[in-house]
């Protein structure tokens, strides 16, 4: 009990947290996208499933976290859950980050025409399925048979 306090309040808990938080924030995100009726009746109509869905631009906080420290220490047992390369990994992670907060820049943008923002809004989906990657190919103490990892892997599946 004694070594699990002092990893708890270490720059690289917290960057694992904040990329859990991040996954979780952008699933959540594009499960209201997703229109479903219950969703709706849920929060109390679509304004409202709107309202939701705009204020999760907010995911990019702990996302920058995440980006900036190293979420791993030597003590925990960590593997990845698919092996790629990590160049290719690293980079993808690095441009779908890039590339999310360029779509929010547009978004926060009044004068851009909608219709020119809705093609780019449309690639945070694609983008999305590179940060479900970057969990499954980087080494992790979140197993997919925990409860933490069954409810990450559940949450992008949804």
């Amino acid at each position: 009990m004694g070594t699990a306090r002092i990893h708890l309040a270490t720059s690289a808990t917290l960057s694992l947290a904040s990329g859990v938080a991040a996954l979780a924030l952008m699933a959540t995100s594009a499960i209201l996208a997703s229109r479903w009726a219950w969703v709706e009746r849920l929060l109390g109509g679509l304004d409202r499933v709107y309202l939701a869905h705009k204020g999760w631009v907010w995911a990019l906080g702990p996302a920058s976290y995440h980006l900036v420290f190293k979420a791993g220490l030597d003590a925990w047992d960590v593997a990845p859950i698919l092996e790629v390369s990590k160049y290719w990994t690293r980079l993808l992670r690095q441009l779908s980050f890039v590339a999310l907060m360029f779509i929010i820049l547009l978004a926060l943008n009044r004068k851009i025409p909608y219709h020119l923002w809705r093609s780019w809004h449309k690639l945070s989906g694609p983008l999305f399925v590179v940060v479900i990657l970057h969990w499954l190919t980087f080494k992790s103490p979140i197993a997919l048979g925990e409860p933490a990892g069954l409810w990450l892997g559940t949450l992008p599946v949804l």
